[in-house]
């Protein structure tokens, strides 16, 4: 059905109102002459329906065996649309100048697409790949893919293998990231990160240097890699865990006077219109005053893909900043949620807090925690091995 629309568009057609005394008879001429009608609807007084254009001639010649009355409701086609604009030629340059701008626009790279890229950044290899000219707007037969692959390699240690691929605007780099090394099988032994008291030792690989209990200093050894095996000595790689009880003091200090921001509402929007990598400001002068700015860039999509056409964005908020004195109390307040929220971002468990002192000076409170915590002491140090007699 779509093919015979599609058809009947291309020649063109009419969709014609026929009323007056039995407008059924005029259908049936249309039959008995051959003439096809389609779309056929019944009103009350009236038959709507389509006929194409060659037909409506024959149709206007058999007009006079009937006395109905024909009324033209619209004209459709493409031959209608060109005769329509046939005396208007700024349309036709226009898409010849439309599809010549489009030709040597495909000249040029209008993205890169970076694939197989997982713990490297997308964003580093398009940079590496900027290095040897291939940016959006550069010209596509400049770009020798075999001598950039090349210089990209000896440029980045993390990619393994890498290939560029062109096809019509897009530049595909397809990348294989070097492979993680192999676990280090050296003899090793574990030694003490920090000052701490022993209260869980696991040995999976050495021999225990300590006991549970004990206190031990930074730099200390806990497992030994060297394995006496009856007469001879083994050197392995030492693996554990061995859990301390570390105690430490964290120091925490607040202003009782302090700049603070007070945002007026006042906001400002400024654009930046790129088009194949070249910047044009859609502003005048500069934000002027104390603000906060945060920027994104929207890029234009077309089925899926980038086109090389974005628009950058920066939202400016403005505040004045004064000095404000805050109160001890609020202070200490600050300094408690600062306090939890270190504890929180260092991971520390287990962590008892053994007392806080408070100290006034320099118009600053100043607040030490005294707190202790549980976590795994253990560092891999390698095991220098003499092969001298």
């Amino acid at each position: 059905m779509f093919i015979i629309n599609l058809y009947r568009f291309v020649l063109g057609y009419v969709v014609l109102k026929i009323y007056g005394d039995f407008p059924e008879r005029m259908l049936n001429l249309c039959a008995k002459n051959g003439i096809i009608v389609w779309n056929v609807k019944r009103a009350k007084d009236y038959i709507r329906f389509s006929v194409s254009i060659s037909d409506f001639k024959r149709f206007r010649r058999i007009r006079p065996k009937s006395v109905v009355k024909i009324k033209i409701l619209k004209k459709c086609g493409l031959n209608i649309i060109f005769s329509r604009y046939k005396h208007r030629f700024g349309i036709p340059l226009g898409v010849i100048v439309f599809f010549v701008i489009l030709k040597v626009l495909s000249l040029f790279v209008w993205n890169i697409e970076v694939v197989g890229a997982k713990s490297v950044n997308s964003n580093e290899v398009i940079g590496l790949c900027e290095k040897q000219g291939i940016y959006i707007g550069s010209y596509i037969k400049s770009i020798d893919t075999k001598i950039s692959k090349d210089k990209i390699l000896i440029d980045s240690d993390k990619l393994a293998w890498a290939a560029i691929n062109i096809e019509g605007s897009t530049v595909t780099v397809n990348v294989s990231e070097v492979k993680s090394e192999i676990p280090d099988s050296k003899p090793s032994n574990i030694i003490s990160d920090s000052d701490a008291i022993i209260k869980k030792i696991t040995i999976t690989s050495g021999n225990s240097q300590v006991y549970l209990g004990q206190a031990v200093s930074k730099g200390d050894l806990l497992i030994s890699g060297t394995v006496d095996v009856g007469d001879r000595v083994n050197f392995v790689r030492s693996s554990g865990v061995v859990l301390g009880e570390i105690e430490e003091k964290i120091i925490l200090e607040k202003n009782y006077i302090q700049k603070v921001k007070h945002f007026t509402g006042k906001e400002n929007k400024k654009y930046v219109f790129e088009f194949f990598g070249f910047k044009m400001p859609l502003f005048l002068g500069e934000t002027r005053g104390e603000h906060l700015s945060n920027y994104s860039k929207k890029t234009l999509k077309f089925l899926g893909k980038n086109m090389p056409i974005s628009l950058y964005y920066k939202h400016s908020t403005h505040f004045v900043s004064y000095k404000k004195e805050f109160s001890k109390a609020v202070l200490l307040s600050e300094i408690e949620s600062e306090f939890e929220q270190q504890i929180k971002k260092r991971k520390l468990q287990d962590v008892t807090v053994l007392g806080r002192e408070i100290y006034d000076e320099n118009n600053a409170v100043r607040v030490e925690y005294s707190i202790k915590y549980i976590k795994n002491i253990g560092k891999s140090e390698n095991l220098l091995i003499s092969t001298l007699n």
